[in-house]
C-alpha cells in the first residue's frame, strides 16, 4: 500500500466513524431497565359484607419496574409492572349500629407501551407518550360488625338472625386501555423521567404521578 493510499484509507475509517457517532446520536437504539416511585390516586367500590359496597378514593404511593426498547429517536416500546398501592378506609358507620371496620384495595398492573418520542435541543431532553393494553388485578377486603342486618335461612325469611362479626373478600382481573405521558433526561447510560400514568375503562381507575431513573444497555 503506498503513502497516499494509507492516508485514504485512514482518512475514510475517520470519516466512517464520525458518520457512526453522529447517527448513534441522532438515532439511538438501546434497551433499558428501570424503575420508578410516586403517588397513585384509586377510586375503588369494595365488596362488604354489610353493604353492597364501600367507596374508597385514597392516595397512596406507588412504584413500578420497566424494560423497554428504543429502536429509533422517535418511537420504542415497553413493558412495566406497576404496584398502585393498597387504598384503604376505616370505620365506616351507616349510622344504623354497623361499622366496617376496615374496607381495602390493592390494584397491580402489568402493560404493554408503545412509545413515542419528540426529542429536544441536543437530544438530551425528551418528550413522550405512550399508550397500550395493562392487565391490572385488584385484591379486595373487608370486615366488620353488622348487629342490625338479619341474615334469613332460604325460604324463611320471617327469622332474622343477626349478621354480627362478619368479613368479604375478592380478587378479579381486567383488562383496560393504558395511557402516559412525561418528560426525560440523559447523560451518559443514565436516564431520569417524570411521568403520569393511568389505566382507563375499569373499575378501579388507578393513576399516578412517579418520578426515576432507568439505565440504557
Amino acid at each position: 500500500m503506498t503513502g497516499l493510499n494509507a492516508v485514504a484509507a485512514v482518512g475514510l475509517l475517520a470519516v466512517a466513524g464520525l458518520a457512526q457517532a453522529q447517527e448513534a446520536k441522532t438515532n439511538p437504539l438501546w434497551f433499558y431497565a428501570g424503575g420508578e416511585f410516586g403517588s397513585s390516586h384509586t377510586i375503588a367500590s369494595v365488596v362488604s359484607a354489610g353493604d353492597p359496597s364501600i367507596i374508597l378514593n385514597q392516595h397512596t404511593s406507588a412504584w413500578t419496574g420497566f424494560v423497554g426498547l428504543r429502536p429509533t429517536q422517535y418511537f420504542g416500546a415497553e413493558l412495566s409492572y406497576a404496584d398502585f398501592g393498597r387504598a384503604r378506609i376505616n370505620n365506616v358507620t351507616d349510622g344504623d349500629g354497623n361499622i366496617t371496620y376496615v374496607a381495602q384495595t390493592k390494584v397491580t398492573t402489568k402493560s404493554v407501551y408503545l412509545v413515542g418520542y419528540l426529542p429536544l435541543g441536543d437530544h438530551k431532553w425528551d418528550l413522550f407518550a405512550k399508550a397500550g393494553l395493562g392487565r391490572l388485578t385488584s385484591e379486595q377486603s373487608s370486615a366488620g360488625n353488622y348487629p342490625t342486618i338479619c341474615v334469613s335461612p332460604p325460604g324463611n325469611p320471617s327469622i332474622c338472625t343477626p349478621l354480627g362479626l362478619a368479613s368479604a373478600s375478592t380478587r378479579q382481573t381486567q383488562t383496560g386501555i393504558v395511557y402516559g405521558m412525561g418528560a426525560q433526561y440523559r447523560f451518559g447510560s443514565w436516564s431520569v423521567r417524570a411521568e403520569y400514568v393511568s389505566i382507563g375503562n375499569t373499575s378501579d381507575r388507578p393513576n399516578a404521578y412517579l418520578l426515576g431513573a432507568y439505565w440504557n444497555f
